[in-house]
């Protein structure tokens, strides 16, 4: 299974993560807490990867998988 890109990008910023920046390979945001969060520039998001995100966000992953469903 896996999840659109820009769905990941629209709950992290829901979630309150601000974008901080465009990377070579990703698109880096930061978290709340001051985390850095790295979202990789692929279409599809494979469930994995939506977890570490969701995980380096510190956001739960049951309310994330929901908005990113």
């Amino acid at each position: 299974m896996s999840y659109s890109r820009q769905k990941v990008l629209k709950a992290l910023q829901g979630k309150g993560c601000r974008f901080l920046r465009e990377g070579s390979r990703h698109t880096i945001f930061t978290s709340g807490e001051g985390n850095r969060v790295e979202v990789p520039r692929h279409l599809e998001i494979p469930r994995g990867t939506a977890r570490n995100i969701a995980r380096q966000a510190r956001i739960e992953w049951h309310d994330f998988e929901k908005a990113i469903s």
